[in-house]
C-alpha cells in the first residue's frame, strides 16, 4: 500500500505538469515516433498514469486498455470514455 500512496503523489504532480515544454516537445513526439501505425490495433498502456499517451492513441483510433496503480486511473478513463465514445 505504501507504493500506491507514493505513486499517487507523483501521479498528481505529473498531471499538473503534463502540458509542459518537455512533455509537449520532447517526450510525446519521441514516444509517438516509436508507435508506428496503431489504427484498429489493440494497445495495452502499462503505467498509463493520467492517460496522456492513451488519449493520443485513442485519437489515432487504437483500441486502448490501460493499467496503473494510481487512483487517477478510474477517473481518467471514465473521463476519456465520456469524451471519446459518446454518441
Amino acid at each position: 500500500m505504501k507504493a500506491r500512496v507514493g505513486y499517487n503523489k507523483i501521479a498528481s504532480q505529473y498531471l499538473d505538469i503534463s502540458d509542459n515544454f518537455y512533455n509537449k516537445y520532447i517526450e510525446i513526439p519521441a514516444v509517438k515516433s516509436m508507435w508506428g501505425k496503431v489504427a484498429n490495433k489493440r494497445v495495452l498502456d502499462v503505467g498509463c498514469a493520467s492517460g496522456t499517451h492513451s488519449k493520443i492513441l485513442i485519437e489515432k483510433r487504437a483500441r486502448v486498455s490501460g493499467i496503473d496503480i494510481t487512483f487517477f486511473i478510474d477517473f481518467i478513463f471514465f473521463f476519456c470514455f465520456l469524451k471519446h465514445f459518446r454518441a
